[in-house]
């Protein structure tokens, strides 16, 4: 899976020219698509990878520990690379009236609050890597996108970062979950597990369209240039993408990999 994740990237990578209906997008990424810098390129380079190791740990289902392991560390340096990035080139259009100073600077935090909290209180049973790879690929997809410009030259990246992110996200919902069931707190099993992850993360999804809203308001964002239209696909879409997340935790259930995994 990861193999030919990677060789499907260097095929897009290679083909890419100026027709963003075929993909062109990846490259536009200085200046509306008239320059491809070094620091660009690297940056796709980390996050191409980042992108087949973590899909790969999920068809893995964390039997292989190092995939885990690999996935998580380069993940987290892609953000750290996008952060940068952004404060290289912060006039390029892009990165204008996105909010995105908010996101470089609560991010990175974001991105080490799972083994922050880890460490502070002390765990000594198997670090969750799969979960952290996992947050931490949702936090760097939407950063490494705006940086490279695909939200603006790919009409439908948007809607593929709601279904992809749904998947990961639906991982963490249900480690939390599968943790509290784990410590007797809840009783619920796979599948009631499965539906309430899915709940709070529709929720959650929610408050992340609803905030989108109010900054374009109140503060003058271009959050959501496609107004209700947009809001509506993305809702779809995250949709779909949960779902998927659900049928991925089946398989690994399925497998007997979800405690592994977990």
């Amino acid at each position: 899976m990861s193999l030919t994740t990677a060789v499907a990237l260097a095929v897009i990578f290679v083909a890419s020219d100026a027709d963003v209906d075929r993909l062109g997008f990846l490259l536009w990424f200085r200046h509306e698509g008239r320059g491809v810098g070094a620091d660009g390129l690297a940056l796709l380079s980390l996050f191409g990878l980042g992108l087949a190791l973590t899909f790969g740990m999920f068809a893995d289902g964390g039997r292989e520990r190092w995939l885990a392991v690999a996935a998580d560390a380069v993940v987290k340096l892609s953000l750290l690379a996008g952060v940068a990035f952004m404060l290289a080139n912060p006039d390029l259009p892009q990165l204008q009236n996105k909010s995105l100073p908010l996101r470089a600077a609560f991010y990175p935090l974001l991105t080490f609050a799972i083994p922050a909290v880890y460490a502070v209180r002390g765990r000594r049973g198997p670090y969750p890597t799969v979960v952290d790879a996992s947050w931490s690929f949702a936090l760097t997809i939407d950063i490494v996108g705006n940086d490279l410009h695909w939200y603006g030259n790919f009409r439908h990246w948007d809607d593929v970062v709601h279904c992809l992110n749904a998947i990961p996200l639906m991982v963490a919902l249900s480690a939390l979950l599968l943790g509290m069931e784990r410590n007797g707190s809840v009783r619920l099993g796979f599948w009631g597990i499965a539906l309430a992850a899915l709940t709070a993360f529709t929720a959650l999804h929610s408050l992340w369209e609803t905030s989108e809203y109010l900054m374009d308001r109140l503060f003058g964002t271009v959050l959501q240039p496609g107004g209700m239209d947009e809001a509506t696909r993305n809702h779809l879409w995250s949709l779909a993408g949960a779902l998927g997340g659900v049928a991925l935790l089946w398989s690994w259930r399925h497998a007997g990999r979800l405690d592994d995994a977990l």
